[in-house]
C-alpha cells in the first residue's frame, strides 16, 4: 500500500520532529536502516520508521518512503506499509530452501519406490506440506499481528508531521495477506495432490496385519527352523535374525540392530516381504564388536519384537 503524506512544514523541519518524537518514546518508536536489521538515521531524506506496541515483532510492518518538496511551504512524505526487506528476503529463501527440500523428498520416495526399492519410516510426504506452509503460516500470522504497528505509524506520522491529507494508493505485493493465503491454499493443493496420487498407486502391494509368535537369533539356520543362539564369537561368519510370523497374507516389516554402545540403529533391511510361517534374515554386520546388540522388527511404525544377543 502506498501512502502519501502531506505537511505545511519544511523537511528539515520534518525530520526535526521525527527525532523529537522518538526521544520522547524510545522504547516505541525506531529509525532502521532501508535493507540491512540495524538501527539507522533518516539519510538523504529517505526514512525506514516502525513502531513497538507489544513486544519484539520481526514481521511488524514498517514505513520507507522519502521526504520531497514541490515548495518552499509544503512537504511530501511517499512510501509504504512493507514488511522490512530483511525479513522479506530471509522469508523467501527459508520458505524456497524448505520447498526446494520438500520436493526433493517427494521426488527421490516415488522413484525409489517406483524402482521397488525402500523408502524411509518417517512421513516425508506430510513433511514435504508442512515445511512451506509453516514457513507461510508464520509470515501470515506475523503480518497480522503487525498490522497494529502500521496503524500507529500512519497515526504517529499524521500527527508528528502536521499532515492534512493521506493519498492511499492499492498496491498489490507478493507478501499481501490475500496472496499468501492463496500461495498456502495453492502449495497445500498440489502437494497434496502428489501425496494422493502416491499413496493410491494400484500397483503398490498391500501388507496384511501380522503378530510375531517368536523371534530369535541363530548362526546356522535350516529349512523352517534354527537353533536359537543369543551369544555370538566375533569369529561367527553370519548372524541371522529369525522366526514364526503368524498373517492373513504377505506382510511387510523391517528389521533394525545396533550395538548397545549406539544411539541408533546402525543396521537395517527394509521393505522384507513374508507369509505366514517361518522366516530367516541375515543380519549383515561390516566389523563385530563386543558387547550387547538388539535387533528390532518393525511393521511400519509399530515393533512386533525385540531380542538381544551378545557378541564376544
Amino acid at each position: 500500500m502506498k501512502i502519501e503524506f502531506k505537511s505545511p512544514l519544511s523537511i528539515d523541519k520534518c525530520i526535526e520532529k521525527i527525532h523529537e518524537a522518538r526521544k520522547r518514546n524510545p522504547s516505541s518508536i525506531f529509525l532502521y536502516h532501508p535493507i540491512l536489521p540495524f538501527p539507522s538515521d533518516i539519510q538523504d531524506n529517505k526514512i525506514c520508521i516502525g513502531y513497538r506496541s507489544n513486544g519484539r515483532n520481526s514481521f511488524s510492518q514498517v514505513f520507507i518512503g522519502e521526504f520531497s518538496s514541490k515548495s518552499n511551504s509544503q512537504t511530501f512524505l511517499t512510501g509504504q506499509l512493507v514488511l522490512h526487506p530483511f525479513v522479506k528476503g530471509f522469508m523467501v529463501l527459508w520458505i524456497g530452501l524448505a520447498s526446494f527440500f520438500a520436493s526433493l523428498f517427494i521426488v527421490l520416495n516415488i522413484k525409489e519406490s517406483t524402482l521397488g526399492n525402500s523408502v524411509p519410516q518417517i512421513n516425508f510426504f506430510d513433511l514435504a506440506i508442512l515445511l512451506p506452509i509453516f514457513g507461510v503460516l508464520i509470515v501470515l500470522s506475523g503480518f497480522i499481528l503487525g498490522q497494529s504497528e502500521g496503524k500507529k505509524i500512519i497515526e504517529l506520522l499524521e500527527n508528528t508531521l502536521q499532515a492534512t491529507s493521506i493519498e492511499k494508493i492499492s498496491k498489490s505485493t507478493i507478501f499481501s495477506k490475500s496472496n499468501i493465503v492463496s500461495a498456502s491454499a495453492m502449495a497445500i493443493f498440489i502437494l497434496s495432490g502428489v501425496n494422493l496420487g502416491f499413496s493410491t498407486d494400484p500397483n503398490k502391494k498391500k501388507s496384511a496385519e501380522a503378530e510375531l509368535i517368536s523371534f530369535y537369533t541363530c548362526s546356522v539356520p535350516f529349512e523352517n527352523e534354527c537353533t536359537v543362539t543369543n551369544v555370538f564369537s566375533k569369529e561367527t561368519e553370519d548372524i541371522y535374525a529369525c522366526g514364526f510370523l503368524q498373517t492373513s497374507s504377505q506382510s511387510k516389516f523391517d528389521i533394525y540392530w545396533y550395538h548397545e554402545a549406539k544411539e541408533r540403529p546402525i543396521y537395517y533391511v527394509y521393505d522384507i516381504w513374508h507369509e505366514q510361517g517361518f522366516f530367516c534374515e541375515q543380519l549383515i554386520i561390516n566389523e563385530y564388536i563386543s558387547g550387547k546388540y538388539t535387533v528390532e522388527i518393525y511393521q511400519g511404525r509399530k515393533v512386533l519384537g525385540e531380542y538381544k544377543f551378545i557378541v564376544k
